[in-house]
């Protein structure tokens, strides 16, 4: 038996966030915003609560960059969808994403109804929906010809988003009434307003 102590490296700062990162994406689907704690995502990405205020001021700047991948992802698959599609092939993917994402959704709810009390959190959701819907409002506007849109882009995407979100959350209370098919048509049904 050795008396050397054993090479204990300290992992990388951008791996520590990163397992932050998906545990507390975990937490926050399981236990919801409110509910989720620190102490909870540090044990579930195998560190100590001060690894958690290290790489992140709080809860609310957590939450708040995880936001923010989900906006930049969502972002990303947009133009690469819509570009190429046709009206009736962007609803089912709305559609999908809908269901796909329906936790995701609820999250967002419970974000939003945070928000109209705390306004830190205000400014986090404020400025991750404006960045969504420009986002969305110039691509709706960029193909609006080959998609037959003919509404304004602006509310076009709010109606979009609004959408994606209460059938998010309706489909978690009430699965059987939001099938795919039906959330294709609702999606059609705005892209046609």
């Amino acid at each position: 038996m050795s008396d050397m102590p054993q090479d204990r490296r300290r992992p990388r700062r951008e791996d520590v966030r990163r397992d932050l990162l998906t545990a507390a994406a975990e937490e926050f689907r399981l236990s919801g915003y409110a509910a989720t704690r620190l102490e909870a995502i540090a044990a579930r990405a195998g560190y100590t609560k001060g690894a958690v205020y290290s790489n992140f001021g709080s809860k609310q700047e957590l939450f708040a960059e995880l936001l923010d991948e989900q906006v930049t992802a969502l972002i990303a698959t947009s133009v690469e969808q819509i570009s190429t599609a046709r009206a009736e092939d962007v609803a089912l993917r709305l559609a999908r994403l809908s269901l796909d994402e329906q936790r995701w959704h609820v999250l967002i709810a419970e974000f939003a109804v945070q928000a109209t009390t705390d306004p830190g959190v205000a400014a986090v959701y404020l400025a991750s929906r404006h960045r969504l819907m420009t986002a969305l409002a110039g691509l709706i506007r960029d193909n609006a010809a080959h998609l037959g849109v003919t509404g304004d882009p602006w509310s076009i995407a709010f109606l979009i988003l609004s959408t994606t979100n209460v059938l998010g959350v309706h489909g978690v209370i009430e699965p059987a009434a939001l099938p795919l098919e039906r959330r294709a048509e609702l999606f059609a049904a705005v892209l046609r307003a």
